[in-house]
């Protein structure tokens, strides 16, 4: 039961997954288990005071770049940020970036893109909730 709960903590943090993603996913999780301990294991959730994404684009995002690297294709995509109001725009003069990916990483609450950037000619990393409208 402890590796449920350490998977359950896991969705119920990660910053990139929507809270009703989340919400989907342990559900699933729990149908692992009896019934009972899923009743003991959704009495034990709790995470206070963490920022879940509003945007499911990084959470569906993940198996496109999946795909991309293992049957070696490109991936193309707008990379955005956030100016000091908070609002986001695209960067690159608004231009696509193109790269070939190479590996997904998970790091500090976040899952990365790192791959070989057309338009910069060099290897590049990129956080995938800041990717938007990925296509292949």
């Amino acid at each position: 039961m402890s590796e449920l709960k350490i998977l359950i903590d896991a969705l119920s943090s990660a910053r990139f997954i929507t809270p009703n993603i989340s919400s989907n996913l342990i559900a699933k999780l729990l149908t692992l288990t009896t019934v009972e301990n899923a009743q003991r294991l959704r009495r034990h959730i709790s995470v206070t005071d963490r920022y879940k994404s509003s945007n499911h684009s990084g959470y569906y995002s993940v198996d496109v770049i999946n795909n991309a690297v293992d049957l070696h294709r490109k991936i193309r995509f707008y990379y955005t940020d956030f100016d000091v109001n908070k609002k986001r725009y695209v960067t690159n003069d608004g231009k696509l970036y193109t790269i070939s990916p190479y590996e997904l990483t998970w790091d500090g609450d976040y899952y990365y893109v790192r791959g070989f950037c057309d338009e910069r000619q060099a290897m590049r990393t990129f956080r995938l909730d800041r990717i938007k409208s990925l296509t292949r």
